[in-house]
């Protein structure tokens, strides 16, 4: 029996999706053991498979490479151990595009510090698109990335969000 999903992902995403004479969409392909059918022109996605778990997963590779998520990072998601967290801004911002700028800045910092902090300490990718902000990593350093990210995003002081990361990951 073959299995099908379609997923919309934004068009200026296709390329990343694709790559250079479709090495990316080969790498996606091969990893997950899937088929894609890509709408260049829409920006729907079609996944198909034998396997109904295997296009559950797929769907999350695609949304992850949608949300700014290199596909190298995104098909870490095929691993059992690896989970892919999104966060929308809208949930601590409401719908001002001003306050989401500010919050975006808060998680980047200054050339990317606050980012780099959280990433070095948790061993996740982040990625920020748009309104959201993306988790790829090991199931349980991604839920600790999320926690740190949304303790940010509350408006909790970056400061406060390492020392929440430093004592979960020293005490280990």
């Amino acid at each position: 029996m073959i299995h099908t999903q379609e997923i919309l992902i934004p068009k200026a995403r296709i390329a990343a999706l694709i790559g250079e004479k479709g090495a990316s969409r080969k790498l996606i392909e091969k990893a997950g053991k899937i088929k894609l059918w890509i709408e260049s022109d829409t920006g729907n996605i079609k996944i198909i498979s034998k396997d109904p778990t295997t296009v559950w997963i797929a769907e999350s590779v695609i949304e992850a490479v949608g949300r700014g998520f290199s596909p190298q990072d995104a098909i870490l998601l095929f691993k059992d151990d690896y989970s892919f967290e999104l966060i929308d801004m809208r949930e601590f911002s409401g719908k001002s595009k001003d306050r989401q700028k500010t919050m975006r800045g808060r998680i980047i910092g200054t050339e990317g510090k606050v980012k780099g902090v959280i990433q070095k300490y948790t061993g996740v990718k982040i990625a920020i698109q748009g309104k959201t902000i993306g988790i790829i990593g090991k199931t349980e350093d991604a839920f600790m990335a999320r926690q740190a990210v949304e303790r940010i995003l509350s408006g909790a002081k970056q400061g406060s969000a390492f020392g929440f990361l430093r004592e979960k990951y020293e005490l280990e």
